[in-house]
């Protein structure tokens, strides 16, 4: 959908806008199905920063919903894989989800505070090294299953 979405937004970036709009409505709506929408938004975005970074604070918001919150993070370290400036000055927002209760979120915290070099979450990140929960990654166009302690560890590396 992201690759898709570049190549129209070329011609036609309304048609994405509306498209972007719609998945953001469907993750406000309790009655709608938002399965894959923050996926659909993380790649969308990933694909023509250029053209649809302003949309990045609407994911801001989910961080603080348990729902949404691991799906807000894997959004926003896709984005972060090609335009980390846009989300590094608010990575201190992200070193409290190294503690959560959920290892999906606090995996995801960690490859995202790496992906930023949040030298700032250094302390946080060494905490986690030793955590044998698993949690599944999505990396080049794979998903795999790795700790958290391996995700902190590989954090650790880049900050």
């Amino acid at each position: 959908l992201g690759r898709v979405s570049a190549v129209i937004a070329e011609s036609d970036s309304e048609s994405v806008v509306k498209l972007l709009q719609s998945l953001f409505s469907s993750l406000m709506d309790t009655a709608a199905s938002s399965w894959g929408a923050p996926d659909a938004i993380g790649e969308i975005i990933f694909h023509r920063p250029d053209l649809f970074a302003g949309y990045i604070p609407q994911l801001f918001q989910f961080l603080t919903d348990t729902e949404k919150r691991r799906e807000a993070l894997e959004a926003l370290g896709r984005i972060a894989h090609v335009k980390p400036e846009l989300i590094r000055k608010i990575s201190f927002h992200f070193i409290g989800l190294l503690q959560d209760p959920d290892p999906q979120v606090r995996g995801r915290a960690a490859r995202l505070l790496g992906v930023l070099k949040a030298h700032e979450a250094r302390e946080d990140l060494s905490k986690l090294v030793g955590e044998t929960d698993e949690v599944e990654v999505y990396t080049n166009g794979l998903v795999l299953k790795r700790t958290v302690g391996h995700l902190a560890s590989e954090a650790l590396e880049q900050v």
